[in-house]
């Protein structure tokens, strides 16, 4: 597998990872798999726009799940080196 393939780009232009990913497993399965069939239905000609539309807004749904994670993630992280901080100022220096 290149580098490139498995990822998918997120609204912050950066990469976000999606084959093998540890973070979010089964959510990372189901996106790779409705990716898949929305591809395989386009190359078809399949012109069921009820159910183009359907898995089209699954994927983002997912994709706003996936990027809600991440930011809460982000969130936790910098509060916690926050937290650490304060308290490292907050010590006595001996």
């Amino acid at each position: 597998m290149t580098p490139v393939e498995g990822t998918e780009r997120s609204g912050r232009g950066q990469r976000l990872r999606v084959a093998g990913q540890r973070l979010f497993g089964d959510v990372a399965d189901h996106y790779r798999t409705m990716k898949r069939r929305l591809a395989e239905m386009l190359m078809r000609g399949d012109r069921d726009c009820a159910t183009l539309s359907a898995i089209s807004q699954e994927i983002g749904r997912m994709r706003q799940k996936i990027r809600a994670d991440l930011q809460r993630r982000r969130d936790e992280r910098d509060w916690k080196r926050q937290q650490r901080k304060a308290l490292r100022s907050a010590l006595p220096e001996d």
